[in-house]
Formats: structure tokens, sequence, C-alpha cells
């Protein structure tokens, strides 16, 4: 852990992962605790609030291409990270953020490095040698 900030590239490819496919894309709900006001909206008391995370992490004025897998995004151009918060945002908000983020976020960026120190990562060849696109497929559900 003591390289992390040398190795911006992990870092990238760790918020990209959780911006691409947020586990839970509609968030853990939220109640209001008092009448509020936002955007010109009431909320009232006690209504239920779910935030979009999927939206918000394919929010095109913020994530051109928001369908591709680009880790790249999240780094300057020599190569240091961008200030971003999506990483953030997939843990929650308020009061309620996950407890468990900091250990999510040490333990994933540890597996992500593991994974590229000691594999090779290629896509499959088909029958004449030619590479085949890698189509993802996730599940679909509240928790995906």
């Amino acid at each position: 852990m003591d390289d992390r900030p040398l190795l911006p590239l992990i870092d990238a490819i760790f918020r990209e992962t959780l911006r691409y496919h947020p586990v839970l894309p509609l968030s853990v709900p939220h109640a209001a605790v008092d009448d509020d006001v936002y955007a010109g909206y009431h909320i009232p008391k006690g209504a239920l609030l779910l935030a979009n995370l999927w939206s918000m992490a394919h929010d095109e004025s913020r994530y051109p291409n928001p369908h591709a897998f680009i880790p790249e995004r999240f780094l300057n151009d020599d190569g240091s990270l961008k200030p971003d918060s999506t990483g953030y945002f997939s843990f929650g908000f308020g009061r309620r953020m996950c407890v468990g983020r900091h250990f999510a976020d040490t333990s994933i960026w540890a597996v992500i490095a593991k994974v590229l120190a000691v594999f090779k990562i290629l896509r499959t060849l088909d029958e004449h040698g030619m590479e085949i696109p890698v189509e993802p497929k996730f599940s679909t559900g509240i928790a995906v």
C-alpha cells in the first residue's frame, strides 16, 4: 500500500470500475427528516429518496462515452490522478454512508494491483487467431 501514490493507473482502473457499473444503481434508500425544497421541488418529511447512481456515473457531460470502460479518463496528461468523487458516491451519502468504504477501497485497490502484477490478461482468440471482443453481461436488479 505504500506504493499506491506511485501507481495512479491502478487508482484510475479502480475509479472506472466503480463508475462503469455501480453495485447499487439506485443507492440505499434515505428518508427526508424534514420538509425540504430542492431545485424548486417540495420534498415532504418522510419521503423516500433514492439517488440514481447509474445516472450520475453515466453523465455524458462529466464522463464522455460513458458506456465504454476508459480508466484513462481519470488521469491528467502527465499521468497523475484527476480529482473525482466517483468512488465515493458508490458508497452512499450522508450519515448512512457505508462504514466499510475505507476497507473496501483498500481491499479492491490491492486486488487490482495484485491481479495486474501476477496475471497477463488477454482476450480470447477465435479459430482464426483473431481477438474475440468482450461483451460485458451483468445481472439486473436492485443490487448487481
